[in-house]
């Protein structure tokens, strides 16, 4: 029941996705053509991408994204119920009522740094948007499925757990980073392992 959009969320491309709850008239946007910020109207349950992911080299981002933004829908358009007479950011801003919006960063990497003991609302809606769209891309019983097959083909291989990412990455259509992360969850990896994929050097989900 959602819609999908695509815009420049920033100038710089700091944010990939948002997820519109609330009728609004206020969806800060830019406008390349102009080189400066602008607002735009959505509607309610619209997931707005940013259009840099349209390139042909972005699907695993665009995916992951997608998945992200429609699990903010799934699990937290109740937080961000809101009053009819209350439905913009400035008025989110000025009577402290809840914004019609949530924006989300390319970087969410200081939540593995920060102890989760201090993450506050907006730190783990974004792990659980995170964890609601691996589960759906890299589904449990079908990781496990591909991750023993391809141990049966790479028995001694001493690039075993390159392999067991590059075939997760591959057959879920996710990048390494994604991949990497879900066998971790799932136990396949172990926490301090980093798997790098040069062909997606500078890109992360």
């Amino acid at each position: 029941g959602m819609d999908q959009d695509f815009q420049y969320l920033s100038h710089c491309g700091v944010y990939l996705g948002m997820t519109v709850f609330n009728d609004t008239d206020k969806v800060p946007i830019y406008d390349p053509q102009k080189n400066e910020a602008d607002y735009v109207s959505v509607k309610a349950h619209t997931v707005i991408i940013d259009k840099s992911l349209l390139a042909e080299n972005q699907e695993h981002r665009y995916r992951f994204t997608m998945g992200h933004e429609a699990s903010h829908e799934y699990l937290h358009k109740e937080f961000f119920a809101y009053d009819p007479n209350q439905i913009t950011l400035f008025d989110y801003m000025e009577n402290n009522s809840q914004p019609a919006m949530i924006q989300c960063r390319v970087d969410s990497k200081k939540m593995d740094i920060k102890d989760s003991k201090s993450w506050g609302d907006r730190d783990w809606m974004e792990w659980q948007a995170n964890a609601l769209s691996s589960a759906m891309l890299m589904p449990k019983s079908m990781v496990k499925v591909v991750v023993e097959e391809r141990v049966r083909q790479q028995s001694g291989n001493c690039m075993m757990n390159y392999a067991i990412v590059d075939a997760v990455s591959s057959v879920f259509n996710v990048s390494y980073e994604a991949a990497t992360i879900r066998l971790k969850q799932l136990g396949y990896l172990r926490p301090e392992i980093q798997i790098l994929n040069y062909a997606e050097n500078g890109r992360s989900t």
